[in-house]
């Protein structure tokens, strides 16, 4: 009795391939098995009947494929399983993260629009681990963060109010002394996360977020305090 093939899809995808998960890492994959597997259908369903193409190498390229794609799962993962780490230990530090894409004046590329702020919680219900920061609307993914500032930083009234008339280490967005034009350094970034140091004159206690602002020699705008790194004595 002649061998009965199942020329479907569906008899060549997992079992659970066709139910759609909350795993970001597994529907990607899902979708490429069963593009594969419809390359297999094709392949088997127009072959030249008196030159029939070997089932055994078609089902080894099927197993390696699977087990290649359980690798990068795996891969993936682990990755996610970093972003739930980073999500976690960044909670009241201050990061500085991007909202997308914006054109720069000058180059007329697209460049990070970045913003800084402190991380008051972690959400891990979405598809990413996710981070809300003071200030800002809405959830940041964790691959959005661009760089995490090492200490917690000093976010209440008493705490401002103690850096007046001290020095203080600070980050902000400024443009980059390396960066000439997108001609001559088009490699290199208009803008980088610089520190400085000023003498703290005043502080500013009206803002949206209620985080503390410090008007700073020599800063024509007041700095948030979590964009403080170290107050000098």
């Amino acid at each position: 009795m002649a061998e009965a093939f199942n020329f479907s899809v569906a008899g060549l995808l997992p079992t659970n391939s066709s139910v759609k998960t909350n795993d970001p890492v597994g529907n990607d994959i899902n979708k490429i098995v069963e593009d594969f597997a419809k390359l297999l259908v094709s392949e088997i369903s127009n072959q030249d009947p008196d030159h029939p193409q070997d089932s055994t190498q078609s089902a080894t390229q099927y197993s390696q494929m699977l087990a290649t794609l359980g690798q990068i799962k795996a891969n993936n993962a682990a990755v996610q399983f970093g972003q739930v780490q980073v999500a976690k230990d960044v909670i009241g530090k201050t990061v500085t993260y991007t909202l997308g894409k914006i054109q720069d004046p000058t180059t007329h590329k697209l460049v990070d629009d970045l913003r800084t702020g402190i991380v008051t919680s972690a959400d891990f219900t979405l598809e990413t681990p996710s981070i809300t920061v003071a200030g800002g609307t809405g959830t940041i993914p964790v691959a959005d963060i661009r760089q995490i500032f090492t200490a917690n930083q000093i976010t209440t009234v008493p705490q401002a109010a103690a850096t007046v008339g001290k020095n203080v280490t600070y980050k902000k967005v400024a443009p980059n002394p390396a960066y000439v034009d997108a001609t001559t350094t088009p490699n290199i970034a208009p803008q980088t996360i610089q520190s400085f140091s000023g003498m703290v004159t005043s502080i500013t206690l009206a803002s949206s977020d209620g985080i503390p602002r410090l008007t700073i020699t020599g800063e024509p705008s007041p700095i948030a305090m979590t964009s403080v790194v170290s107050v000098n004595n």
